[in-house]
């Protein structure tokens, strides 16, 4: 699930990988977060997070348009 630059290296992207699935996967963190309004949601691989941040993204692209949201 990290996302980093692209020329991270990949087993260190791998190795982050691995870990932040399995704090997401734990009770005690999903607990937490719950009260929050959030869920956690842990991707098999870090290509799964640039797959789904691709498809996302020309969508928040047009609800921002759409909203006449700018940066100031």
């Amino acid at each position: 699930m990290p996302w980093s630059p692209r020329r991270h290296a990949a087993d260190t992207t791998a190795m982050l990988n691995r870990a932040i699935n399995q704090v997401v996967g734990e009770a005690a963190f999903i607990d937490k977060l719950a009260p929050l309004g959030f869920f956690a949601v842990a991707d098999p691989s870090p290509a799964a997070l640039t797959t789904y941040i691709d498809r996302q993204r020309p969508i928040w692209e047009l609800i921002v348009k759409l909203s006449g949201a700018r940066v100031e």
